[in-house]
């Protein structure tokens, strides 16, 4: 028989949930669904006869990178079945996942590269590490707190005060999920928001937590001033009496994290990945800090669509592209391969360290030079999961 991509639907559902316990562990029904509230997702599968050989999740959403919000895809809960391993079955859904992701308008694709190896070869660059601390509270004694600020429970009405400290927070970086369309406190009933305030009621920063047995679980920590983070993190260390650590899911250089006092080794690392499945909507759709223009050819064998001579101008923060299909396009010396050109977007290596990995070819040292004087960006910031 041959395997058929298509969309799974509820009839899928029990296979579904079967093939993520094989893969993950999870209980039968407990990956059935998004493990973040954030999201609209697509189910995508490849069938043999009644079989489920592979499945995938795209997770429909935006994210921030330059300060513009962008549609992503976020792919998650990739499975193959042990009986179809080995026979390309992976290559092959994802493919299809991120070509439908791009029909329906999504510019970037990011997942967490439990297999990087096999996310490079389709594209993907590892721009961050999203790791799992595991923090004594002894890190947090010593942190003082400001007399001028006080903590309060948030409620439903502080919604638009949370999400503004959030955007703050996302557009300082790069990654973050964009929440404006999207539910943001959509929590489960374990899990609580402390705001810290000043004394007419402004709010200047939340703390999203849950008490798990010997742990407190941070899932978000964001402030607007280093006094409000001080605030909020003394407040952890009230728990020293019931608990022994804090524990938060996050890639290092948060900036709460320059306030602690001592040092943490994180307990998982797993890489988080980006790919460029529309480049024109993706360079255009951003912001840039300098004035520029570079010319490069770009090879996607995923994404063909994307491959050819692209050139680019950058003036007064925003760029323009003349597509490989436009008649005046012309040939490039320099040759950026899908994964580096990822790199490149997300500010993560420079054109000499992509040179030395293979990941950028040929000579042209104006457009290389270039290419250098765009490169600042915000550091990706990964505080969600899927």
């Amino acid at each position: 028989m041959t395997l058929t991509f298509r969309a799974l639907t509820d009839d899928d559902l029990a296979a579904h949930s079967a093939e993520s316990a094989d893969a993950f562990g999870t209980p039968v029904g407990a990956a059935a669904g998004t493990t973040t509230p954030l999201t609209t997702e697509h189910r995508w599968g490849l069938v043999e006869g009644g079989v489920l050989a592979a499945q995938a999740i795209d997770f429909e959403y935006h994210s921030y990178f330059g300060g513009a919000s962008l549609p992503t895809a976020g792919i998650g809960n990739v499975t193959v079945a042990l009986e179809y391993r080995g026979r390309g079955a992976a290559r092959r859904l994802m493919t299809e996942t991120l070509v439908q992701a791009r029909e329906r308008g999504a510019v970037l694709s990011t997942l967490f590269g439990g297999a990087p190896d096999l996310y490079r070869r389709l594209g993907y660059g590892s721009i961050a590490l999203s790791q799992l601390w595991r923090i004594p509270l002894s890190r947090f004694t010593g942190i003082r707190h400001s007399n001028e600020l006080r903590l309060v429970r948030a409620t439903a009405e502080h919604r638009v005060d949370i999400a503004r400290i959030y955007r703050q927070a996302a557009v300082r970086g790069s990654a973050m999920i964009d929440r404006t369309a999207l539910a943001l406190n959509d929590r489960d009933n374990s899990e609580n928001t402390t705001l810290v305030v000043d004394a007419l009621g402004s709010v200047h920063g939340y703390l999203t937590w849950s008490r798990q047995q010997e742990v407190v679980r941070v899932r978000e920590l964001h402030a607007d001033s280093a006094d409000s983070l001080r605030t909020l993190l003394s407040s952890l260390a009230t728990w020293a009496s019931v608990v022994t650590d804090i524990e938060v899911q996050c890639t290092a250089g948060e900036p709460w994290w320059h306030l602690l006092p001592g040092s943490a080794a994180p307990v998982s690392v797993v890489p988080y990945m980006l790919r460029v499945l529309d480049v024109a909507r993706a360079i255009e759709g951003r912001a840039w800090s300098s004035d520029a223009r570079a010319q490069f050819t770009l090879v996607d064998d995923t994404i063909p669509e994307n491959s050819g001579s692209w050139d680019l101008t950058v003036a007064d923060g925003q760029a323009r592209v003349v597509p490989p299909t436009s008649p005046t396009a012309q040939p490039a010396s320099l040759t950026l391969s899908a994964q580096g050109f990822a790199l490149w977007y997300a500010g993560t290596l420079r054109a000499d360290e992509l040179r030395g990995l293979d990941l950028l070819t040929g000579d042209d040292p104006e457009s290389e030079h270039s290419l250098d004087a765009l490169f600042a960006a915000p550091a990706p910031r990964v505080t969600e999961h899927f």
